[in-house]
């Protein structure tokens, strides 16, 4: 059997793993239910090591000109009682970006476009009911057609049909908050820089994404009184928490999203690989969602490499134990500590607010721990 690797899933997780590991010379079977282009008013926050990764599948710098710089990110953590403001500021130390906000829908049709060239990845419409292993190969049954492959990359998501297979492997939790996705015209007082104000509502992330055009993403718990608010009065209330950040503000189109966690136990079985969403659904406070696959991405990818370059076959257990040894404990990190800093921030008690103030005193204080921070979510240290 020719080598090839099945990939079920039609988001940017899936569509960038087959556009890695068809540049590897495997032929790349993607199962895709999507009929249409990808429409959204959500955006991503690409890391300087994701934009480098997604420079190296083929897309050329200039793509993403237009799109700002981001080289600080201030954080203002609001007193619960007197509004009092904590500031906590994070740039970067050299002249590398700690990276750029993209629309979804950009990123996603842009790469969607890039994948229908490239002659060694086949889309399909066929929906994926049931996988079965054996040591050589995997065998994906559909509706109409059975498949066999090496190796089974599953990236569908949080719903994904894998949890039938694997049902005690999942760690599940809902948030009980939902996102407003808000897009806005925006002139701010400073450019190439993002701001997360934490306030007694929730985290609100404004994310410039032109000098023009921002996007805010507010984390609210779901019997928020905000969530019922009229566009004036959303508007009305973000000019209050941005202060004298801004020149001008006006919203154009509102979402929203319900916010839940999950995490895989496990992420490889048998002949099977689990990345993306799938694998970690984590909170927005930190931005890290797709930078974090992309690190799944990139593992997988050398992994196999090497691993062929040695002479060993697609779905060796060598290649699944590797793979999970370098990703789980920085999945495990990020999973875990931004469901933990949610909690925190939202928290009422007394104790912990005090302690989040004198956190961010503290760290302001401390340069090196705050470039350590910087590098790990920019991914500056990361291969």
């Amino acid at each position: 059997m020719q080598k090839n690797i099945a990939i079920i899933g039609n988001g940017l997780s899936a569509l960038l793993s087959a556009i890695s590991i068809s540049k590897l010379g495997i032929n790349v079977q993607l199962f895709d239910q999507k009929k249409s282009l990808y429409e959204s008013n959500l955006v991503t926050f690409l890391s300087d090591h994701s934009l480098r990764f997604i420079n190296k599948l083929g897309f050329e710098k200039k793509l993403f000109s237009s799109y700002e710089n981001i080289n600080e990110i201030e954080c203002l953590y609001f007193n619960k009682k007197t509004e009092k403001k904590t500031e906590l500021n994070f740039s970067s130390s050299n002249e590398n970006q700690m990276g750029k906000i993209l629309p979804n829908q950009f990123l996603y049709n842009t790469i969607y476009e890039k994948l229908l060239k490239i002659p060694n990845i086949k889309i399909h419409s066929d929906i994926v009911k049931a996988i079965k292993f054996n040591d050589d190969y995997a065998t994906l049954e559909t509706n109409n057609n059975i498949f066999k492959t090496n190796l089974v990359i599953v990236a569908d998501g949080k719903n994904s049909f894998i949890k039938k297979i694997l049902p005690n492997n999942f760690i599940t939790k809902k948030f009980n908050q939902t996102a407003l996705s808000i897009n806005l015209e925006l002139e701010r007082i400073s450019q190439n820089k993002a701001y997360q104000y934490f306030t007694k509502d929730g985290p609100l992330a404004v994310l410039p994404v032109t000098n023009k055009t921002s996007s805010i993403v507010w984390s609210l718990r779901n019997n928020s009184e905000i969530l019922k608010f009229s566009s004036q009065e959303l508007e009305s209330k973000i000019k209050k928490i941005m202060g004298s950040d801004y020149k001008s503000l006006k919203l154009s189109t509102i979402e929203k999203y319900p916010l839940s966690f999950q995490y895989s136990k496990k992420i490889t079985y048998k002949n099977l690989v689990i990345i993306g969403d799938t694998a970690h659904s984590i909170h927005p406070l930190a931005g890290q969602g797709l930078n974090l696959t992309i690190k799944d991405i990139v593992s997988l990818s050398s992994i196999i490499r090497k691993y062929l370059n040695l002479g060993y076959e697609i779905q060796n257990n060598l290649i699944l134990d590797d793979f999970a040894n370098v990703r789980s404990a920085d999945n495990v990190a990020y999973s875990f500590s931004t469901m933990f800093m949610s909690n925190l921030f939202l928290s009422e008690n007394k104790i912990i607010n005090k302690s989040i103030e004198l956190s961010f005193k503290a760290l302001n204080r401390i340069p090196m721990i705050k470039n350590k921070i910087i590098k790990s979510a920019t991914g500056a240290n990361y291969q």
